[in-house]
């Protein structure tokens, strides 16, 4: 859920961009940066809708797969776990783009909290102990006397 409030705030400060957005600005690091999709804009449509229409759907489409987890339904948790191995990767892709643009280390503040959070969510879907909290609480047997 933690992840779905990330997209949430990251939507939040995506919408009070200025209009004009034209790329990421190297002198000021901001939360613009770890929106979805923002590394992959100038490749897509050119404008900052893009990453803020990708973290809304990844939020949207996260917040009902977590709904259905808490449910228990079996196949929640793999399909969580592979949005944020998606996720994860991508954070990845963005760290490897800011190296590349040359970008002040402030960018790389809100792109690692992202990676983090996503990350520990992902790690978190796949312990066993999920595994075993979805199938619920069983009775211990009692022993058979002898």
């Amino acid at each position: 859920m933690l992840c779905v409030l990330l997209c949430a705030v990251l939507v939040v400060s995506g919408l009070a961009v200025v209009p004009g957005w034209d790329g990421p600005d190297l002198h000021n690091g901001s939360m613009l940066d770890a929106l979805i999709g923002a590394a992959l804009v100038e490749y897509t449509t050119g404008s900052l809708d893009f990453a803020v229409y990708v973290t809304i759907i990844v939020g949207g489409v996260s917040a009902v797969f977590t709904i259905l987890l808490v449910v228990r339904l079996g196949f929640a948790r793999w399909i969580l776990a592979g949005i944020g191995a998606l996720v994860s990767l991508y954070y990845v892709y963005g760290l490897i783009r800011l190296v590349d643009l040359g970008a002040a280390a402030e960018h790389f503040t809100w792109i690692g909290i992202a990676q983090l959070v996503w990350l520990a969510a992902t790690v978190t879907a796949l312990l066993p102990g999920t595994s075993r909290a979805m199938r619920g609480y069983r009775h211990p047997q009692p022993l058979p006397y002898h």
